[in-house]
Order: C-alpha cells, then sequence, then structure tokens
C-alpha cells in the first residue's frame, strides 16, 4: 500500500510541475505575441491615418474585412475620417484582450487594441482588431471615435 501512495504522489508531483511549466509558457508567449501585435499596430495606425490611406488599411485588412467591406462604405467612412485633418501626434496602442485558438487550420491569434492620436483638427480613439495567421497580423476590424476640434464663438 505504502508503494503505491509512493506512486500516486511521484504522479501528482509531476503533473503538477507540468501544470506550471505550461502556464508559464503561455505566459511568456503571451507576452511575445502582445509585444508582435502592438509593434503592428504601432506601424499600421499612423501609416493609415497620417493621410487616411484606404490603401494602407486594404493593404493590411485580412480577407474577411476585405469580403465584407464594399469599396463605397470605405470611401465614405474614410472621407468623414478625413475631416481630422493630418497625423499630428500618435500616442500608441495599449492591448485590450488577447485570445489564441486554433488546431487544424494552424494556429491563429486574435487581439484588440486601442491607440489614440491628436490629428490636425482634433482627437481621435482608434481600436482595432488584429489576427496573426502563418507569422502574418492582419487588421481583422477598425473602428475610430473622434472628436473635432470645437470652432470657438466670437462675439463683439
Amino acid at each position: 500500500m505504502r508503494k503505491f501512495f509512493q506512486i500516486i504522489g511521484v504522479v501528482t508531483v509531476a503533473l503538477a510541475a507540468s501544470v506550471v511549466v505550461a502556464v508559464a509558457f503561455v505566459a511568456y508567449r503571451g507576452q511575445a505575441l502582445n509585444r508582435e501585435g502592438r509593434t503592428y499596430v504601432d506601424k499600421a495606425v499612423p501609416a493609415i491615418t497620417a493621410q487616411w490611406s484606404e490603401k494602407q488599411l486594404l493593404d493590411r485588412a485580412s480577407p474577411g474585412l476585405r469580403q465584407n467591406l464594399s469599396r463605397a462604405r470605405l470611401a465614405a467612412v474614410f472621407h468623414r475620417f478625413a475631416q481630422l485633418g493630418p497625423l499630428v501626434h500618435y500616442e500608441g496602442a495599449d492591448r485590450q484582450s488577447l485570445m489564441s485558438t486554433g488546431f487544424g487550420s494552424g494556429r491563429t491569434v486574435a487581439a484588440a487594441y486601442v491607440a489614440k492620436a491628436v490629428y490636425a483638427n482634433g482627437r481621435a480613439t482608434i481600436r482595432l482588431a488584429v489576427v496573426e495567421r502563418h507569422g502574418r497580423w492582419m487588421i481583422s476590424g477598425f473602428h475610430v471615435d473622434y472628436a473635432l476640434n470645437a470652432t470657438p464663438d466670437i462675439g463683439i
């Protein structure tokens, strides 16, 4: 009976050690993926919004985003965004969530970031959904909340 409990104890310790190693690996890999995703977003947002380039967004768009986005809708939305004017200062992105899924068709990483920027005519908060497939990051969602600078009232 004593031998049985020793074997159970060894198996339990081995399983616990495996779980600790797996959690540490996932945490380490998650941090690396976050750095990669943030670097991608920090390059993409200024490229897209410096002059509000539809082409820059389409060059980075995931197949799903391209499929669901008509050129007319994209042109209309970017026409509105262009009211902000050119990019003056990019404040960077922060990750909001990260989820790794996969199997079958290979690993897919999905993350959401929020970036803030100042433009000639106002400020914007840009929310991006990004995915990484086969080592390539792509934008799967792009949303801009903005406020134009108010023109002050002038009176006599």
